[in-house]
């Protein structure tokens, strides 16, 4: 296991591992703009049906077969969710790859640099920090795929669509988009500092607890049992806290 220098800046330290899969990635990125067209084409189907059950209750001849248009809108929604697990399956399959590159990369970071450091961060705490890095690096690219790429497609194709059917109604969900994502670029800068607040306090408590399974001979020798569960308790008490306020303001 041979140290690299890893980049500092976060998009650059993402791209060095994303890239090592980037068929899978892009591949499942497209599979999920193919789903945000669902919403829409959805809507159009389940307007034919409608409209051609009406036409044959009046009397009118039908262009298509009502059950011609109920087998194509089912095979249309098992397509989309096809296309849905398919890409959820090149994601999870690049994302396990990418934790454990991350923790290896990192583990000989360490292992190479860490005497550098003087001893100043336990065991416990770099394990932490190594693994909340890869997690916090898969939190990332989920949200950018599963929620930034797949809603931003999602609103623009349901645009595009109310657009043809009359102006003002996309004006008016172009509208609350933008109030929506201004609101929220303001109310993440809080959550930013909270998720940090929340982070620090149970790397803390993992310390702790790393320190008290490694001395666990001189904790009894001592007799500091209670004393010992009692901090750990007050840690484990404040992450709690912090998580709690952490959810509740998310």
């Amino acid at each position: 296991m041979t140290a690299q220098k890893l980049p500092k800046r976060l998009p650059a330290f993402v791209w060095r591992f994303v890239h090592q899969h980037l068929f899978k990635y892009c591949f499942g990125s497209f599979l999920i703009i193919l789903s945000g067209v669902y919403p829409s084409i959805d809507g159009f189907m389940i307007k034919m049906i409608i409209d051609t059950l009406n036409a044959l209750n009046a009397g009118l001849k039908a262009p298509i077969a009502p059950l011609v248009l109920i087998l194509m809108y089912l095979a249309w929604g098992c397509f989309t969710n096809f296309l849905w697990r398919l890409s959820s399956f090149f994601m999870l399959s690049a994302m396990s790859d990418l934790k454990a590159n991350i923790i290896k990369e990192m583990s000989a970071y360490v292992i190479t640099y860490g005497q550098c450091q003087g001893g100043r961060d336990s065991a416990g705490g770099i394990s932490h920090r190594i693994s909340e890095m890869a997690t916090g690096v898969e939190k990332i690219l989920q949200l950018l795929t599963e929620s930034v790429l797949y809603t931003s497609c999602l609103i623009l194709f349901s645009i595009g669509t109310l657009a043809a059917i009359h102006p003002l109604i996309a004006a008016v969900l172009i509208s609350w988009f933008c109030a929506y994502v201004v609101i929220s670029f303001f109310l993440q800068q809080h959550i930013s500092s909270k998720a940090q607040s929340c982070s620090a306090n149970r790397m803390s408590a993992i310390e702790r607890l790393t320190d008290c399974i490694t001395n666990s001979q001189c904790i009894k020798f001592f007799s500091r049992e209670n004393y010992e569960s009692q901090t750990l308790n007050t840690y484990l008490r404040s992450t709690a806290a912090e998580e709690k306020s952490l959810q509740r303001f998310s």
